[in-house]
């Protein structure tokens, strides 16, 4: 008999759940691997039956591989270590509930382990909360592009603005596994960077530029830079670039960074805003590497599976 620990995985989000085993290696089981919508805006009885459905799958597909090694005459067992979840912040990772407003706001302050527990009551698997930054910059760190690397920072540009931090191989973390040094609330001009940088960011800029007053994201002004040569569309991510190079460059030097690693949708259109962003960290002394998350979904459910309890 041979046992095989397991982690069961989810990477949590506000329009869906994403979910995996993951084997002693570190590796994703691809057949394991799904995705399930997770109602994040809805009531708090669909968005806790969205879960439970979430769970009842990943533990099937468990079941699923154990009688498949049946049918091979393998001799592995399947062993589950633990349950790893990463949510995005506001998040009580300590209790396991979420503290968010603007989305999965239906069950706020609702610990989530009890609820766990319940559907599986025979079932004592250590059950560990992560942010998704740690997850993220973790998986990039032991998986993809921060491989090798030992001082990173990781920046998710999306809706919003994440950070993750790593030093000498370890996430760094505030009480309560909160990010270290996070940057979205950094003043900057009359406002915040993440008004600057990140979706809106982007979107006041094109609008500055244009006067524009139309409904519009940054995935609409990449799609007017890269396939409609927009000036003004390229401008904006230029400026982007400009300013989180400059925002950042204090905290890179300060840290000692090595390798600075983005994630998050809006980190797909760096040729975009990398030029003037490099221009930018050109001369911090410790930066050797600066690069893109190539698989984030993959990245960060693996993260969350190996970050230490």
């Amino acid at each position: 008999m041979v046992v095989e620990e397991i982690t069961l995985s989810i990477d949590v989000g506000g329009s869906s759940y994403k979910a995996a085993i993951v084997d002693s290696r570190g590796s994703i089981i691809p057949t394991t691997y799904f995705e399930q919508p997770s109602y994040s805006d809805q009531p708090i009885n669909i968005v806790l039956a969205a879960l439970r459905e979430t769970l009842e799958r990943l533990f099937e597909q468990v079941q699923l591989l154990q009688r498949d090694a049946r049918l091979l005459n393998d001799p592995k067992i399947y062993s589950i270590s633990s349950l790893a979840m990463d949510f995005p912040g506001p998040f009580d990772y300590a209790n396991g509930q979420s503290l968010m407003t603007h989305k999965f706001k239906s069950i706020k302050g609702i610990p989530l382990t009890p609820f766990i527990r319940e559907i599986f009551p025979c079932m004592e698997i250590p059950i560990v909360f992560h942010h998704d930054l740690h997850a993220c910059t973790y998986g990039a760190y032991l998986y993809d592009v921060g491989q090798g690397c030992s001082n990173l920072f990781c920046i998710a540009i999306g809706t919003g603005l994440g950070t993750g931090y790593m030093k000498e191989g370890k996430v760094v973390m505030r009480p309560g596994k909160q990010p270290m040094y996070p940057i979205f609330d950094t003043p900057y001009e009359n406002g915040i960077l993440e008004e600057y940088v990140a979706n809106r960011g982007i979107v006041n800029q094109y609008r500055k530029r244009t006067g524009c007053t139309e409904a519009l994201d940054a995935k609409q002004i990449d799609y007017l830079a890269r396939y409609k040569s927009d000036k003004k569309a390229i401008a904006a991510y230029f400026e982007m670039g400009r300013v989180l190079g400059q925002a950042v460059k204090p905290l890179l030097e300060k840290l000692e960074v090595e390798c600075l690693i983005f994630g998050g949708q809006i980190s797909k259109g760096y040729d975009l805003f990398g030029p003037s962003l490099e221009k930018e960290l050109g001369f911090v002394p410790s930066l050797r590497k600066i690069g893109i998350i190539q698989n984030l979904t993959e990245t960060t459910i693996r993260g969350a599976a190996a970050l230490p309890h």
